[in-house]
């Protein structure tokens, strides 16, 4: 909750990167957003619960309209040979989706994306 409102304050431009510790270090731990509160006297909250909205709160609109864009770019050049390698695509974007990317699961997905993209390529020499 307190990711969108931040999100809401600059939804266009966003809060620039490596900007969400520093604001929400600000936050005093009695603030609360909806009776629950952000940080403790102890930790700060230092990252979204996943990471559409931590790129919207870095980049502003411009991420997920990005983000759509190559989702709809992998889905049109999709075909039955690329099922494994989309299959993985589709597996670390569910886990972005609920949490934060770890770097083991952030290097896999790079790694089925290129993969992803060499196959495309393999075909157009073929042809």
């Amino acid at each position: 909750v307190a990711t969108l409102s931040g999100i809401m304050y600059h939804p266009f431009v966003g809060w620039g990167l490596g900007s969400y510790v520093s604001i929400f270090a600000r936050i005093p731990a009695t603030e609360k957003f909806f009776g629950i509160p952000i940080n403790s006297p102890s930790a700060i909250l230092n990252h979204p619960h996943n990471e559409l909205l931590f790129g919207w709160w870095n980049f502003g609109i411009l991420f997920p309209i990005f983000i759509s864009l190559i989702i709809m770019k992998i889905i049109k050049d999709f075909n039955k040979e690329r099922i494994f390698t989309i299959s993985i695509l589709s597996g670390c974007s569910m886990a972005g989706i609920f949490s934060i990317y770890i770097p083991a699961v952030l290097s896999i997905m790079l790694l089925t994306l290129g993969i992803y993209e060499n196959q495309k390529g393999e075909e157009y020499a073929r042809t």
